[in-house]
């Protein structure tokens, strides 16, 4: 008959045990170990979501963003508009476009004194320095952008009617140069 001693097998089955939950312990927080080192594989980054990218007439690549609406006639933004430039420059920084410099072009409405086109083209540069200078505040370098006046040469609405349609026509783009 075979003798057991029960309490050195209860001592060597707890021992047993114990070893055991270390063991499936070690290999718990080595495997959460292993994951977060782990490199996930690279996704292309989202553009913001006001941003997009289109092509003009010319299929150039631009920037398309929710307006960015100036004062009647001046280069002064409306206030609140810091998100959609915070965005802007996030897009331009973005690895997406890393290497490519960026023409901003600004444009005037074709209304009061700026009928004169003089001074809409002096108004239309300043708006797009006005952008330009927005933006090399958040860090995009002074060497990737430039900066036109168009005046009210290329209108988004013909003859407008409405503050809302003359404010339309008072914008820039942002064109990629490649």
């Amino acid at each position: 008959m075979v003798y057991i001693d029960l309490l050195k097998y209860r001592d060597f089955m707890v021992s047993s045990l114990l070893v055991e939950a270390f063991v499936v312990l070690a290999i718990v927080v080595l495997s959460k170990k292993i994951q977060r080192g782990r490199k996930v594989p690279s996704q292309k980054k989202r553009l913001p979501s006001s941003v997009s990218i289109g092509r003009n007439k010319e299929g150039k690549r631009f920037l398309n963003f929710k307006s960015l609406r100036f004062v009647g006639d001046a280069s002064a933004l409306i206030p609140g508009q810091e998100s959609v430039l915070d965005e802007i420059a996030e897009t331009i920084l973005s690895p997406d476009f890393s290497g490519r410099n960026f023409n901003i072009i600004g444009h005037t409405c074709f209304t009061g004194r700026l009928c004169d086109e003089e001074f809409s083209k002096k108004l239309s540069l300043e708006r797009a320095e006005t952008i330009a200078s927005e933006l090399f505040r958040r860090n995009v370098p002074k060497k990737r952008v430039s900066c036109v006046g168009k005046g009210y040469s290329e209108p988004l609405v013909e003859n407008p009617v409405t503050n809302e349609q003359a404010a339309m026509n008072r914008r820039v783009e942002i064109v990629v140069d490649e």
